[in-house]
């Protein structure tokens, strides 16, 4: 028997978006995601929930508390750029925090309840490292907090142990917590 998948997934993450329309990281790819799991295929296997509120307390176990005040500081002046690849605007903060207190709740539950959980994000996350970009990566790659150390870090916190995780950002997010992967 196959389990249902909570998905977690708003579609307030519409809200980040480049005005022009011209970037790559547009709303249309998680939008696509979900039209296929809402279709007759994947009927009854799916479970849609929304994100929490934002909860920057979640987001401080994988970045530092210098560069949540930096990026916050940036999405405060509206659409720009932060650098050559990634864009904020007046909403992208407070949805990458839901998206992050989701990315924290989904790990607690999956620890008491089993389950698979999905985070369907936008703005992504898996690029930021603990102080932005991670490892000397010339950008953020889109990114804005790394849900899946968020995640992890969770568990960790609950005592469970991580088998994998892969990339720089989490060999920096979790090395400055004294957690050091190989």
């Amino acid at each position: 028997m196959v389990e249902r998948v909570r998905v977690v997934y708003s579609e307030l993450h519409r809200l980040h978006a480049d005005p022009s329309g011209f970037h790559s990281e547009d709303p249309w790819r998680v939008e696509s995601i979900v039209s296929e799991l809402k279709s007759e295929e994947f009927k009854g296997l799916v479970e849609f929930t929304s994100p929490p509120g934002p909860d920057y307390s979640a987001v401080l176990l994988a970045h530092s508390a210098g560069y949540v005040e930096w990026i916050r500081g940036e999405c405060a002046w509206g659409f720009n750029y932060v650098d050559p690849d990634t864009y904020v605007n007046e909403y992208t903060c407070d949805l990458a925090a839901s998206f992050a207190a989701a990315s924290r709740a989904a790990a607690l539950r999956a620890l008491s309840e089993g389950g698979v959980w999905i985070i369907l994000a936008r703005p992504g996350g898996h690029h930021a490292g603990r102080e932005g970009r991670a490892m000397g990566a010339p950008t953020l790659g889109f990114c804005v907090f790394d849900y899946t150390s968020i995640a992890a870090l969770t568990a960790i916190e609950e005592g469970a142990v991580v088998l994998a995780l892969e990339g720089n950002r989490y060999i920096q997010c979790f090395s400055q917590i004294g957690i050091y992967v190989n």
